[in-house]
């Protein structure tokens, strides 16, 4: 293709004759390299570019991060670590054969971050929507996140695919959260529902790959839908 461009521009800019005193002052030129061949280019479209906007809602100290970190590196942090605003993480895999970017807004759950979530809901496809299966004001902070969605520009909540995670089903602690009343709150909402375990890996890949694949079949839906199929 370089050669072809360059081939353009000889003809539309033609050397000016040198004169005779100058030819006789110039070497031979070494012969040039032949033009690649037409097989060394492509007029093939460029593979298409697939990325999801996935977002992660809860409170703080929920363990939003952790089951992030459990999916994409599979490690877990015994101790908290406050996300300070957003963190922002890259994975792809393949879905159905098609190579896949999942963008990670891994959003803080203190609301002294308010102001910045607010800035970064627009456009996403998928939630995580996480509580801690030993506190039960987390599970009810859940309509609270629903509700901070709901009034963020940009955000299409009848498109937004959401898994809702209840996490820490390892733990040996008290559990505050009743399975039935989760699975029945995130139904009566349409969206599915994982008790889950960020530090030995319970139902991580299983939560998140349904979300995932919730949003592929979605994408895959509008193609057909604006006639891109």
């Amino acid at each position: 293709m370089i050669a072809r461009v360059q081939e353009y521009k000889d003809r539309k800019n033609p050397p000016q004759p040198q004169s005779a005193s100058y030819q006789q002052q110039q070497k031979p030129a070494a012969a040039s390299q032949p033009p690649p061949p037409q097989s060394s280019y492509s007029c093939q479209p460029p593979t298409e570019q697939v990325s999801f906007k996935i977002i992660s809602v809860g409170n703080a100290e929920v363990g939003k991060s952790c089951l992030i970190k459990r999916y994409c590196e599979e490690k877990f942090v015994d101790r908290y670590i406050q996300t300070i605003g957003i963190d922002y993480g890259v994975k792809k895999l393949k879905i159905k054969g098609q190579t896949v970017a999942i963008n990670f807004f891994d959003m803080s759950g203190n609301e002294d971050y308010r102001l910045i979530r607010s800035e970064f809901y627009a456009d996403a496809c998928g939630c995580l929507m996480v509580f801690d299966l030993e506190n039960r004001d987390s599970f009810n902070s859940l309509v609270h996140w629903e509700d901070e969605m709901r009034k963020s520009t940009g955000i299409e909540m009848g498109r937004l695919k959401v898994v809702v995670c209840g996490n820490k089903a390892d733990s040996k602690g008290s559990r505050e959260v009743n399975s039935k009343d989760a699975q029945k709150w995130a139904k009566g909402k349409g969206w599915e529902y994982y008790e889950t375990s960020a530090q030995n890996g319970s139902n991580v890949g299983e939560a998140f790959m349904s979300l995932f694949e919730a949003c592929h079949t979605q994408f895959l839906g509008d193609k057909r839908t604006f006639g891109f199929a």
